[in-house]
């Protein structure tokens, strides 16, 4: 058995010049790739097994993040179910001066799977402290809710209708699924297509404005089968 704090990680990344837009801002699709990716570790360890993202809440980016600068990623497991996990993530970053402020924060979604992708059962149990019950409580309720938003995903996965048809201002893109695009077995990340998306989202928003755009906030998001 762990407790909510003992599930706890915590990752350091330098922003180096491939990591920054025109402006010298950190994008926000790395920014989205990172937060994915610690949360995968987190709930891959915790689960003793692979782990993928099944939702992301919407969240905001606060503040941006510069060349030279350090983000903080912290991520920690506050509820677990059968094969579901709810974690928490923030991202912070860290100047030459050594202060810290908050750019991000999400709950997230993760199920344990196997090689195929399947679900299976989490095996480990969460056992919060009495200081920890509130915290534990609130996260199985976003779990119910979480629930209800996707209990039609078997339906949903097969819906490739594009919302995007007819419309003037659209862009499309194709991808080759590389080994490296992987996080766990044969599966792509959660934050590489996180990252794939805030890119080609970006793409638009700067040839619609004709200029510099940069990633201001990102609604929910819901992955209805792995790939």
């Amino acid at each position: 058995m762990v407790s909510i704090k003992g599930t706890e990680m915590i990752l350091v990344e330098a922003i180096q010049p491939f990591d920054i837009n025109s402006l010298g801002n950190l994008f926000g699709g790395r920014m989205l790739e990172w937060m994915a990716n610690i949360g995968t570790v987190t709930a891959t360890r915790f689960s003793r097994g692979p782990a993928v993202l099944a939702y992301l809440d919407r969240h905001f980016f606060i503040r941006p993040v510069r060349l030279g600068e350090f983000v903080i990623l912290k991520a920690r497991i506050e509820y677990a179910g059968k094969s579901s996990m709810e974690v928490r993530i923030e991202a912070s970053k860290e100047g030459p001066g050594g202060k810290q402020e908050l750019v991000t924060m999400a709950t997230a979604s993760y199920v344990a799977v196997d090689e195929y992708g399947v679900p299976r059962p989490i095996n480990n149990v969460l056992e919060p402290t009495n200081d920890e019950r509130q915290i534990y409580e609130e996260a199985k309720k976003r779990y119910e809710e979480r629930k209800r938003k996707i209990e039609d995903r078997k339906f949903k996965r097969f819906d490739l209708t594009d919302p995007t048809k007819g419309l003037k201002w659209r862009v499309e893109s194709s991808r080759w699924a590389m080994p490296s695009d992987a996080f766990v077995g044969n599966l792509v990340s959660g934050g590489r297509l996180l990252a794939w998306l805030d890119e080609i989202a970006g793409l638009l928003a700067a040839r619609y404005s004709g200029g510099a755009a940069v990633t201001g906030s990102v609604d929910e998001t819901a992955f209805y089968a792995p790939n």
